[in-house]
């Protein structure tokens, strides 16, 4: 699976990128291309941090830079994705929403 490619369309004003998505697969007897446009909204740090506080029900304890535990968000090219990792604030005050 890939996500993305050379040419895709980004919107700086809405912050929208029109992402091509494309999946290979194949059977014993046949293969094929799956190939889509999805729509991805881009966040910054600052945004997210901004959210989460404005919450405040969370707190920003981490960032990392995919979903493995030990690769910091950085500008380093493995790290090309922005995970926060949050926490409640209060655990015993938080209650389910339904």
């Amino acid at each position: 699976m890939r996500w993305g490619q050379a040419g895709d369309a980004f919107d700086p004003v809405t912050q929208i990128d029109e992402v091509t998505v494309t999946m290979d697969w194949s059977t014993a007897s046949d293969s094929g291309q799956v190939l889509e446009q999805a729509r991805q909204r881009r966040f910054t740090v600052n945004e997210i941090d901004a959210l989460v506080r404005a919450n405040g029900e969370f707190e920003i304890v981490a960032w990392k830079g995919l979903l493995a535990p030990t690769l910091a968000f950085d500008n380093a090219p493995a790290a090309r994705r922005m995970i926060p990792v949050l926490r409640v604030n209060n655990p015993a005050a938080s209650t389910p929403r339904v």
